[in-house]
């Protein structure tokens, strides 16, 4: 039987029948298409990161510290936003390898920016060699700093490669023991600048 002489419901079968997968073909690419459009529309784009090593960090707190970052190197918050990672892997608990080794992926590829550790981690990153030599930082006036700078050694040779976190009076509103922490940059970090300036505001408070 010709299509045009088919009932209404014999058409819809038919459609049905021989052109279900288009259908289901189309569908999928509408849905698709939507999902790339929403998540080029709605995801921020990261312009800064700081992770911290405590097992103290209120979610609550990581919100305050990221509003403060966002004013200080976002151009666009519409479109931008600084990341706050927290890993509390001065526990000993059965998830710290697991952190430790997500630490290293994000060191690695550059996505980490300033970090806040304690000293032993701190000794291990510089064993790494994946801290940044602070001393050619012009931002930085190291004058106002006294002795809370940190010197190390490395390939690159001797120098500052953290500042002494303890007393910070805006660490002290996070209810984080500063007492065995400390700031350094990453040096894989792909944004220096804004670790930079970063670090700085925390100097200043």
């Amino acid at each position: 039987m010709e299509f045009k002489n088919m009932s209404f419901k014999k058409k819809r079968e038919h459609i049905w029948e021989y052109y279900k997968l288009h259908i289901f073909a189309v569908i999928f690419a509408i849905v698709f298409v939507s999902y790339i459009i929403y998540d080029k529309t709605h995801t921020k784009e990261i312009i800064g990161n700081i992770t911290i090593l405590s097992n103290q960090v209120l979610d609550d707190k990581r919100i305050d510290l990221q509003e403060e970052m966002n004013k200080v190197v976002v151009a666009n918050s519409k479109k931008q936003q600084v990341d706050i990672g927290v890993y509390p892997i001065e526990s000993t608990g059965e998830n710290v390898s697991q952190y430790i080794s997500k630490l290293q992926v994000q060191i690695a590829t550059g996505e980490i920016d300033l970090i806040i550790s304690n000293k032993t981690f701190y000794n291990e990153l510089l064993k790494s060699e994946v801290l940044l030599k602070l001393d050619d930082l012009e931002e930085l006036d190291f004058s106002t700093i006294g002795n809370k700078l940190i010197k190390g050694t490395t390939s690159s040779g001797e120098g500052t490669y953290a500042i002494n976190a303890e007393g910070n009076e805006y660490l002290k509103t996070m209810n984080i023991d500063s007492r065995d922490k400390v700031f350094a940059i990453i040096s894989t970090s792909n944004r220096k600048e804004e670790a930079t300036k970063m670090l700085k505001w925390f100097l200043e408070q």
